[in-house]
């Protein structure tokens, strides 16, 4: 009976193929540009076509037409509506190896009728679907394959059919025929026959990927449905799978091979009414973790239906090695339990490297961007210049500075800032500060202790006493602390644990000339700032595997350019900001270098992948003067730093009095 039913459907398809071709001239021929509005039709060889729009075709015309038409590069982009009768979405006819890509989306609305059907012909064709394909009535599949060998179709969509006995997938008397599923198949119930999501009839030689979900309706009488069903004389040379819970019907595949993304994403296969046996794999590009069982791997096969060699073996990915063995866990119900892993702690271990690499970084940058506030080039924080009679000014406040980094390794902290300045003359001056951390957030990995406050220094020269015209400055900042380093415990990677001492050491020069209108003060200037972070080598304690890195780094050469400005907004109040961008002329920052006496094969990880060079900084603040001699003064600080992705941003607040 089922065989009458599709040697009628085959009559019913060849009619149809028949009165589409007598209306070849009813369509344009396909040209590069805008698609007319009922479709074209694609008659000739060895073209590259690109056409663009929406197509609507007249009943009795499927959108695009591809006949006696081969060798081709066809790239469409737009939507196709074919709610008309007797109207597919590509309609492909003796054609061979074609290359056809389709944007957009196909949507089918009469009974009998398909989003893309490939037919009579030798085939090779390649077809990738982008878009989605929909079918609302009887027989409307949404792609269909037939008396056509070797076609390879790509769904990176979505296939819905909505009408009864419409599987998403029917492969008809075509062999070798390969399907790439990226997305999902949700087919409709059935009448006649089990639901089916991929149809496969006398169809040799098939190889199926599915990385995505078919998902298939019901059918009359309580017959079980299936996402893929194969009858007649119809083989599977090859199924790779994801979906958990996929339900296969008939000859089992010559190769199975799972899918494992994660121990919650992989693929399980049921089996039902097998013959033939299968070799069971592991498809390459799966990420396994050892010691783990993949629970129903497999459901339908006795022991027999494997291969005996296949039921255990090794996976190589990555530079990674895993053992693994199907374990029948009962009836015939089969687990993929992974073992020992070759490889892993090396890779492990570089992951591990990387992942305290950007808390360094974080680190770096940290200090980078509070010696860089204290050294005056960005803004004048850490100054005193408040002067009476004596000559003395003194300073207190509190800072708190965030660094906005990559990978999860943002880092905060915040300290009280005291600042002691002397004027010796109108036009010479100096001061002191110390920036003592109380409280911060370490990077990841990090632990970070201050074996003494941030010190530091000025010396200043105006032109003139009124601090106009020009100033030269000359300043430096020091700070040594002690870290810890904790390396994460990834797959085969130890959680080591190391103690080192990171140190920096930051030289600014800076020329600048300050003008005024009587109310706004401006000040030009050009800096130069050098700056040292060096971290020393280690060797980690108490683990297996210790690992010992090299000493690191990081030295550059900035100049740094911008305009300083002052507003005068009333006799108390003084609106202050600045603008500036800082060009680094030498950046060499050192790559971290573990080594090990188990772990072989380690390589250098660079801190800083991608140095950004040029760079803003921007500002803004204000001064409130209580006298002459006493003010509080709230300044803010955004800036970018070298390393990648990098940014800080600074709040100080202080109070400064002349004595």
């Amino acid at each position: 009976m089922y065989k009458i039913f599709y040697q009628f459907i085959g009559a019913i398809c060849c009619v149809i193929t028949l009165s589409i071709t007598s209306q070849v001239m009813a369509q344009d021929d396909c040209v590069s540009g805008t698609v007319p509005a009922i479709g074209c039709v694609q008659l000739t060889d060895d073209g590259i076509f690109d056409l663009t729009g929406d197509i609507t075709p007249t009943s009795g015309l499927s959108a695009i037409r591809f006949i006696d038409a081969d060798r081709n590069i066809f790239n469409y982009t737009g939507n196709i509506d074919t709610s008309a009768y007797g109207s597919n979405g590509f309609y492909i006819s003796n054609s061979t190896f074609n290359n056809i890509t389709i944007n957009g989306n196909i949507d089918v609305g009469a009974a009998g009728l398909y989003g893309i059907i490939s037919s009579v012909s030798t085939g090779s064709n390649t077809i990738i679907m982008n878009g989605n394909i929909t079918t609302n009535r009887y027989l409307g599949y949404g792609y269909f394959t037939l008396y056509e060998d070797n076609t390879d179709f790509t769904l990176n969509g979505d296939i819905t059919t909505n009408g009864d006995d419409a599987p998403g997938i029917v492969i008809y008397h075509s062999d070798n025929a390969i399907l790439t599923l990226n997305g999902n198949l949700t087919a409709g119930e059935s009448r006649l026959l089990n639901g089916r999501g991929i149809d496969i009839m006398n169809s040799t030689g098939v190889t199926i990927t599915n990385l995505g979900t078919i998902t298939t309706g019901g059918a009359d009488f309580n017959l079980p449905p299936y996402d893929i069903y194969l009858r007649g004389t119809s083989t599977v040379a090859t199924l790779n799978n994801r979906q958990s819970g996929l339900t296969y019907y008939g000859k089992i595949p010559t190769n199975y091979n799972a899918v494992i993304n994660s121990t919650s994403d992989y693929g399980k296969i049921i089996f039902s009414t097998v013959s033939g046996t299968t070799s069971f794999g592991i498809y390459n590009g799966s990420v396994l973790e050892r010691d783990t069982t993949y629970a129903s791997v497999i459901d339908g096969l006795e022991d027999a239906d494997i291969n005996a060699e296949t039921k255990s073996g090794n996976y190589t990915y990555d530079g990674r090695t895993w053992a693994w063995n199907l374990d029948n866990s009962s009836a015939n119900l089969w687990d993929l339990v992974v073992g020992t892993c070759t490889g892993c702690i090396l890779e492990d271990t570089v992951d591990t490297i990387e992942e305290i690499g950007d808390g360094i970084s974080s680190e770096f940058s940290q200090l980078l961007h509070k010696s860089a506030t204290a050294n005056f080039a960005n803004m004048n924080t850490y100054d005193c210049d408040l002067f009476n009679q004596k000559g003395n000014c003194f300073s207190i406040g509190g800072r708190h500075t965030d660094v906005n980094a990559p990978n999860n390794s943002d880092s905060s902290s915040s300290g009280a800032v005291f600042v002691w300045g002397k004027k010796f003359s109108g036009n010479f001056r100096a001061s002191v500060f110390v920036d003592q951390q109380v409280t911060r957030k370490n990077p990841r990995g990090l632990r970070v202790h201050n074996k003494g406050p941030m010190i530091g220094g000025n010396l200043v020269w105006n032109q003139f006493t009124n601090h106009r015209g020009f100033q030269f400055r000359i300043a430096n900042a020091y700070q040594a602390k002690d870290m810890t380093i904790t390396r994460s415990e990834i797959g085969e990677a130890e959680k080591g644990k190391g103690k080192t001492e990171i140190e920096l050491q930051s030289y600014v020069a800076e020329v600048s000339y300050q003008f005024s209108d009587g109310v706004n003060f401006y000040r030009p200037y050009l800096a130069a700032r050098h700056a040292i972070i060096k971290q020393d080598g280690y060797t980690e304690t108490g683990v297996e595997n210790p690992l010992t890195y090299n000493t690191l780094e990081d030295k550059s050469t900035t100049v740094v350019i911008g305009m300083k400005a002052k507003h005068k907004l009333n006799s108390t109040i003084t609106l202050n900001g600045a603008v500036g961008v800082e060009h680094d002329v030498n950046n060499n920052v050192d790559k971290i270098q573990a080594t090990s006496s188990t772990i072989t094969g380690l390589t250098p990880v660079d801190l800083n992948t991608s140095i950004n060079k040029t760079r803003p900084v921007a500002t803004l603040g204000a001064i409130y003067y209580i006298t002459p001699t006493q003010a509080f003064s709230l300044q803010t600080q955004y800036q970018e730093l070298s390393y990648n992705k990098t940014s800080s941003k600074t709040l100080y607040l202080n109070y400064t009095v002349g004595f």
